[in-house]
């Protein structure tokens, strides 16, 4: 799946700016415990895009599903009803 259509696809669930939110989170935590890796949220965002793989596979990559305030419930249902 291409960049674009992932970005279609979670404006389409109506999801996107929670992707967002999540995770931007990620990264915030991922740079505070691994700051010789860090890189900016635009960075995060555009590298998982860029990811050429399915659309239940990006949303795993993104963020752990546990720490989010819509719950693991909720994302693991939204990435396994967009199996393909």
């Amino acid at each position: 799946m291409k960049r674009n259509e992932k970005i279609e696809k979670l404006e389409r669930l109506g999801i996107f700016n929670q992707w967002k939110y999540n995770t931007e989170r990620a990264n915030e935590t991922f740079n505070i415990e691994c700051p010789d890796f860090s890189m900016t949220n635009e960075e995060r965002m555009n590298n998982l895009l860029d990811v050429d793989c399915c659309f239940h596979r990006f949303l795993a990559i993104s963020f752990p599903f546990y720490n989010t305030p819509e719950g693991a419930v909720f994302w693991e249902n939204i990435a396994k009803n967009n199996r393909t």
